[in-house]
């Protein structure tokens, strides 16, 4: 789970293309990519049509999950810090990773799964 600060943004572009790159090597491994941000739905949406993301971009307008999650330290945060978390199959995070860099993150990730 992926939060980025803004959709159409450079960084935020960024790293959504490393991820769209890898994401055949995500999916082989059992692993579903989710994007969040505070922009509307229509704004991800617009954002995962116009890059061909393959996985979902949701809309945390209300800043509930970030806040709960650590992505953003009050409901009155602008936008997500940007940050990831790598959450197995029961719910628990495996792994955080606050200091994102949007053109490495996918690679990171992916050397960091378990190994089936």
């Amino acid at each position: 789970m992926w939060f980025y600060p803004k959709a159409q943004t450079k960084g935020c572009t960024l790293e959504g293309l490393a991820l769209k790159r890898d994401s055949s090597a995500f999916q082989r491994r059992g692993v579903e990519i989710l994007g969040v941000s505070f922009d509307e739905p229509k704004a991800n949406a617009e954002f995962a049509a116009l890059q061909g993301f393959p996985f979902r971009l949701l809309s945390d307008t209300e800043r509930r999950l970030a806040v709960v999650v650590g992505a953003a330290e009050s409901p009155s945060q602008p936008v997500a810090a940007r940050i990831s978390y790598l959450v197995g199959p029961d719910g628990k995070v495996l792994q955080a990773y606050p200091n994102v860099d949007p053109e490495t993150h996918a690679s990171q990730v992916l050397s960091d799964l378990p190994q089936r």
